[in-house]
This record gives C-alpha cells, structure tokens and sequence, in this order.
C-alpha cells in the first residue's frame, strides 16, 4: 500500500447496505493498515498516515529524541527510530514477560534503559521491569526489579530520578515504591503505604535535581522529600498539596523547577511554586478542555502547557508572566476518536505524542519552520498562475513558497 493511495479491497463488494462489524489495525501490513470489515464480507485496508502509528497506553521519548516507545495495548513495547519525524520507522519490540497489559512507560535518562510498567490481572500483581535498549533493533530481555512487596499491584506511573540511581513507581492501591537501581535486588523504599481509602495513585513527577517527588492521586497530590542515605533510599512526607477537584489526570515540572502543573479531571490545570514548598497555587486554575482533561505536561523549554482531554483534543497554552491569564497556541490539536490517554514532548519541543484510547499514536510536528517546509515540498507547482486567476480573480500572481 502506498501513502495516500486508495483503499484495497478484499472479498465480494457487492451493491447494497452493508453495516460495519469490526475494525482494527493490522501493524504487519505495509507498517500499519487499519483494516475495516462489513456485513457483506467485504474488508477494505486503509493505509496510514507516516505519523499515525499503532499503539495506545503510555508513549515516551528517550532522550536523546532518537526513539519513541508505544505499545500495543498488551505486552509488547515498539520502538520507533525517529531519524526522520516526518516517516517513524518501527526498529524493535520488547516484551513485558508479564501475563498482563502494559500501563506504564519511562526512560532511562542515560535512554539505555527502558522501565516498563504492568497492570494487574486475575491477581497476578503488578510488577516493574528494565529492558536494555542500548541498541533498539536488538533490545534485551525485561528483567524484574527485586522482589515485589506484599500486595503490589497494578503499576500506573513510572519516574526516573534524574541521577538515574533511582525509579519510582505509582501504583493503583495508593503505593509508591522507590527502587535502588545501584543494588537491583534490594527491595524497594516504600515512600507512600498502600491508602485505607484506596485513594489510587495516579502520577508521578520528580523535580530538576530529584529531591522532590509529586505524587498525583484519584483525589489530590502529595509531595515527598527524596534522599539517599547509608543504607538506601530515603524520603519524608513533604506539605501537603491542595489538588484540582477529583482526579488528577497528568503531573509535570517545569524544566527549571519553578513550577508544577497538575491536570484534573474537572477540565482546568493547576500551576504551584515549588520555591514555597507548594504552600500556594501559584496562579489560578484555567480550563484547558472540553471534555475531563486525561493528561497534562510541560514543553521541554517550560514555555508551553499541552493538555489532552476525554473528546480527544489537545491543546497548547502559556501562561502570561504579568497576568497568569492563559494564551492559547493556534488551533486545537483534534487527536484520536477516544479519550487521550497519554501525551509527551521530544526533548527538543519540536514533536508531541498523542496516545488514544482507539489504539493509535499521533506525532505532531510543532516545528511551524519545518511544517513550512513540508507544505512548501509538497505543494511545489500546484498553484499555477491558471488556477490562481481562476481563485483570485486579477489579483497579481505571487508563487506560493517564493523564497
């Protein structure tokens, strides 16, 4: 199949009313088709755009902006060689080893490392796992942190403290552990005990120099002083953090550390200020969605807030040094036919990763220079001066992308 070609065929086609039966997205078919079936036996293949790719669940970035990781809404992580954003090429697969679904994803920051979360199924507890992907056509085998503690479950969140000696990981009971990466079989620190309330976890953020963690929960968010001392990791409750009303969809800090942004599910994101211990909200909540907002972050360079909500739109805002107010960045990105269920920028800002819940990744390209380009390359002789008179009339003629 090629991109942009028409839709192949199989089976009878006959006329009449047919009714659709099933969909889905076939990854081994010219690197991704979605394939539609009807009533009258017919299953028509639709290529893909370059930048649509098959996945869902979390996405992440390495580094270094070389890879992105999907899954596939099961066990199976794929790795994406972004050489060329503009056509992502499918370069490797892990598998979680885990007879349960992918919920959570996190690079290491040295990016060789890949931490890979799962959900719990029939009661065979989550766990956190480490494949090396040094080299992503030839990823290594995921290998188990240590011994999971008494009563883990499903892990909803993975955050690498920036030292890279150590991983946290949120889970639906309420837990967050802190895991040795120095010395692998040592159990986890428990900085958060399982909730009486079974207020789950949610999200995970640590700050630019790791010695705060920010814990998202079903209702609020929490702060904790991270250390590491003679015998391991370490951590202390810190203040308190007054949360959006409900749950708290997506935590991100600011690069410079100055800031925290916290996305609820009420539809409007909440800005604090570290530098006062969280003691206030440092601006006011703005809506951010039309529908519940599902996650939240920070562009690398601080200077952009994307937030993705349950309609399937995101949208990107910064926030005025003088006012607070929110400013609003072009249109609405529309995303997937679901809810987002995870976003992330490149290291560089220039690429957004939109995950939905229909089972597809969309790379947004926010480069508005190289965006000029593509239509320039693209469009190269398709106004002529015929076509222009015939548009705007005795307007003079100006080639599009005269450079």
């Amino acid at each position: 199949m090629r991109e942009g070609g028409p839709p192949i065929v199989l089976g009878p086609s006959g006329a009449g009313k047919s009714s659709l039966l099933a969909a889905g997205v076939l990854p081994a078919v010219a690197d991704g088709a979605l394939a539609v079936a009807d009533s009258i036996g017919t299953v028509t293949l639709w290529n893909l755009p370059p930048t649509l790719l098959v996945g869902g669940g979390p996405v992440a970035f390495s580094p270094d902006g070389r890879l992105l990781a999907t899954t596939d809404g099961d066990t199976a992580v794929r790795l994406w060689s972004l050489t060329d954003p503009g056509r992502p090429v499918a370069v490797g697969s892990v598998r979680s080893e885990a007879p349960a679904p992918i919920q959570s994803l996190a690079f290491s920051p040295d990016g060789h490392s890949l931490a890979i979360g799962v959900r719990t199924t029939g009661g065979t507890g989550g766990a956190v796992r480490l494949a090396e992907v040094t080299d992503p056509r030839r990823p290594g085998p995921p290998l188990a942190l240590g011994a999971p503690p008494s009563g883990d479950d499903t892990v909803v969140a993975l955050a690498y403290r920036p030292d890279r000696h150590m991983l946290a990981s949120a889970h639906e009971s309420g837990a967050v552990h802190l895991w040795d990466l120095v010395d692998r079989d040592r159990p986890p620190h428990v900085v958060r005990a399982p909730s009486p309330s079974r207020n789950p976890a949610t999200s995970l953020a640590f700050d630019r120099d790791g010695t705060t963690l920010a814990v998202g929960l079903l209702m609020g968010v929490e702060s904790h002083l991270i250390g590491v001392g003679a015998d391991g990791p370490t951590s202390a409750p810190g203040p308190a953090v007054t949360g959006p009303p409900g749950p708290v969809a997506g935590l991100s800090f600011r690069p410079d550390g100055h800031a925290l942004v916290a996305g609820g599910w009420e539809s409007t994101t909440r800005i604090w200020d570290p530098g006062t211990r969280f003691d206030h909200v440092r601006r006011p909540p703005f809506p951010v969605a039309t529908g519940f907002l599902t996650a939240a972050g920070f562009s690398p360079d601080g200077g952009t807030v994307a937030a993705g909500s349950g309609d399937g739109t995101v949208r990107l805002s910064s926030l005025d040094p003088a006012t607070g107010s929110p400013v609003a960045h072009g249109r609405v990105l529309t995303g997937p036919s679901g809810a987002v269920a995870s976003i992330a920028f490149s290291p560089t800002g220039d690429l957004l990763a939109v995950a939905g819940s229909d089972g597809t990744v969309r790379l947004w390209d926010l480069d508005i220079g190289a965006a000029i380009s593509r239509i320039c390359a693209t469009s190269d002789g398709v106004l002529t001066r015929e076509t222009w008179s015939e548009l705007f009339g005795d307007t003079p003629y100006r080639r599009p992308c005269d450079r």
